[in-house]
């Protein structure tokens, strides 16, 4: 090809943008598609990597269906909005559907009241068990106000505890470990806020509302079959 015949077709193809410029939306919105099926390829693996830490960790709480066909992983903070108002969301989801098996992961970033309150969670699960853990849960993410010593007290009687016994247990190395622990997979996820969750194998990050969970639990029963 001339330099005379490029130019030309350069004029050419610029004339058909102009007149049909619809080309160029589709040209990025297929762009912006390839770009989220990589990155949300890419999550799976990540996710597929780490999978033992998500969905068999003993240092969890685990209810809902706990053979369900889906496994959602909630990394929350006890000081979040957000997480507050996503509670009655996940209930009814975990209720409605049936066939969910839900994971929390204390994930504290807002602060010494939120570690302080995911503190007490964490013991509670290592003392007292998983009854206990979702009662003291149920507590901690509707309660205002400040975490305090009150706020253990009230946590040892729904869990049968001794406020001492659990105020010691909120500070052991294997406590901690669980904290810190969970951090080290956000990370490696790339959860940098809350909520968010994991679906399958699909990561959702921010609040969503209970029919934005419910497509994504949807597509990924579709995606496993």
């Amino acid at each position: 090809m001339t330099d005379s015949e490029r130019t030309d077709l350069g004029h050419e193809i610029r004339r058909y943008i102009l007149e049909n410029p619809e080309i160029v939306l589709e040209a990025v919105l297929k762009l912006q598609q390839q770009e989220e099926m990589a990155e949300a390829e890419q999550g799976r693996a990540q996710i597929d990597l780490f999978s033992s830490e998500l969905f068999d960790d003993k240092n969890s709480w685990s209810g809902g269906n706990l053979n369900g066909d889906i496994t959602m992983v909630e990394f929350f903070d006890y000081r979040c909005g957000f997480c507050r108002r996503s509670q009655d969301i996940i209930d009814e989801l975990i209720a409605s559907d049936g066939n969910i098996r839900l994971v929390l992961k204390e994930f504290p970033i807002l602060g010494e009241d939120s570690e302080f309150a995911s503190r007490i969670a964490v013991s509670v699960l290592q003392l007292a068990g998983r009854p206990a853990y979702k009662r003291v849960h149920d507590m901690l993410i509707t309660h205002r106000g400040a975490f305090d010593q009150e706020v253990i007290v009230e946590a040892a009687e729904l869990a049968g505890l001794s406020p001492e016994i659990l105020s010691e247990q909120m500070y052991e190395d294997s406590a901690t470990g669980i904290l810190t622990a969970n951090h080290t997979l956000a990370l490696e996820l790339g959860i940098n806020g809350t909520p968010a969750y994991v679906i399958g194998g699909r990561l959702v990050n921010g609040f969503n509302e209970l029919e934005q969970l419910r497509d994504v639990v949807a597509e990924e029963r579709v995606w496993q079959n």
